[in-house]
């Protein structure tokens, strides 16, 4: 896991896609933080803990032309 903290007045998602670059795994952030469900706007420099997510390979490439 790692830490973040919260800017002034971000959501819990904003956090999220500001340190990973996606929301897709809200439900386990928010199961938890469940002191960050209080209000829907977190008070600067509020800890979120958010997994790190495991490395995902490319997308495969297809060649249209040889």
């Amino acid at each position: 896991m790692q830490t973040a903290y919260a800017h002034q007045d971000e959501t819990l998602d904003d956090v999220l896609y500001r340190i990973t670059g996606n929301t897709a795994p809200i439900a386990q952030v928010m199961a938890d933080n469940p002191h960050t469900l209080r209000s829907p706007r977190l008070a600067e420099g509020t800890p979120v803990q958010i997994p790190r997510a495991p490395p995902t390979k490319p997308a495969p490439t297809v060649k249209l032309w040889e």
